[in-house]
């Protein structure tokens, strides 16, 4: 099933970057030109002009956005701004917010996961992707060689190995601790110890992982590693673009919560309706509620503490770890 190994992580270097709030942003796509553009003027250093950089008049195919980015990654490396960490390991990481005046925490692993072809049925998708994404992705990672931005990915912890982890962590300073700026608190512990590494290698191989986000970067990784064989006649199994850094948040962490889009469907054949509504409580604890106008209001009438607490949609914001591939 699903292969996860630990990697040397690339990290701001804390005697650089005294202040890593100042350096992260969120995931690309979700980052409008202004944020962009804001992001750019909060520090020279921002992971903004990695991910998301701002085009010039002039841009053409050996100066734009994807080598401007590649050269700010290698000169970042060599003035020891980011920083290769010297062991292997998995990065144990958790994000905390408020949400209707409770105090919640997800935790998640970061790894290498290594790819398969969605058939393979190992690692599963629910999207479908968009061909211009995937290859304006592509252009940044054959332009750096590295993963910027894990993948968000699910799992089922059956043994419990991130709840041990998460006690583990409760005891223990982060490594990295910052608040974004939606007042979300972000640690990051690094896992280093031979004896955990093994055991959150174990955890996953019988496992399958669901991607939560991040499918165009995974689809863009697939194809990277064929960019990479085509050109490498040594290409082995164990060649780095073989894997996709990944947070890994298990379904049964008490901080994965799931709230609702609101999205209205037209056209669903009353036949699927009935189904759905029949077979829904084999998975979720179902309240039916007259139509309102004041959805708040019908929000309210909901139970304050559901049964299950599966993750607030927020996306991760931890851009300071990457993997070079």
């Amino acid at each position: 099933m699903a292969e996860f190994r630990p990697f040397q992580g690339i990290r701001y270097n804390a005697d650089v970057i005294a202040d890593h709030s100042q350096v992260v942003a969120p995931p690309y796509d979700v980052i409008s030109p202004a944020e962009r553009d804001a992001f750019h003027d909060r520090h020279p250093s921002n992971v903004i002009r990695l991910i998301l950089g701002q085009p010039h008049p002039g841009d053409d195919a050996l100066n734009n956005v994807h080598t401007r980015a590649a050269r700010f990654f290698r000169k970042w490396m060599a003035e020891q701004v980011l920083l290769r960490d010297e062991r292997p390991g998995f990065y144990l990481t958790s994000v905390s917010f408020e949400l209707e005046g409770r105090s919640i925490t997800r935790h998640g692993i970061t790894g290498m996961v290594r790819l398969e072809p969605f058939d393979k049925g190992i690692v599963l998708p629910h999207e479908r992707t968009f061909s211009k994404v995937k290859s304006e992705r592509l252009q940044l990672m054959k332009a750096c060689h590295a993963n910027l931005c894990p993948i968000f990915g699910l799992y089922s912890d059956a043994g419990g190995t991130c709840a041990k982890l998460r006690a583990m962590a409760a005891d223990t300073a982060p490594d990295i601790k910052l608040t974004d700026d939606g007042r979300l608190v972000h640690r990051l512990w690094r896992l280093t110890d031979a004896q955990v590494v093994d055991e959150v290698t174990q955890s996953l191989k019988e496992r399958k992982v669901y991607i939560a986000d991040g499918h165009h970067r995974y689809e863009t990784a697939l194809n990277y590693r064929e960019w990479i064989k085509a050109q490498d006649p040594g290409f082995t199994p164990d060649h780095p673009c073989n894997y996709v850094m990944m947070s890994l948040v298990s379904m049964e962490d008490p901080g994965l919560v799931i709230l609702p889009a609101h999205r209205l469907l037209l056209d669903v054949p009353a036949r699927a309706v009935a189904r759905f509504f029949e077979s829904s409580p084999q998975y979720f604890d179902c309240q039916t509620l007259p139509v309102q106008e004041d959805m708040g209001a019908a929000a309210g009438q909901v139970c304050e503490k559901p049964s299950r607490d599966p993750s607030d949609g927020s996306k991760a914001r931890h851009h300071e770890g990457a993997f070079r591939s």
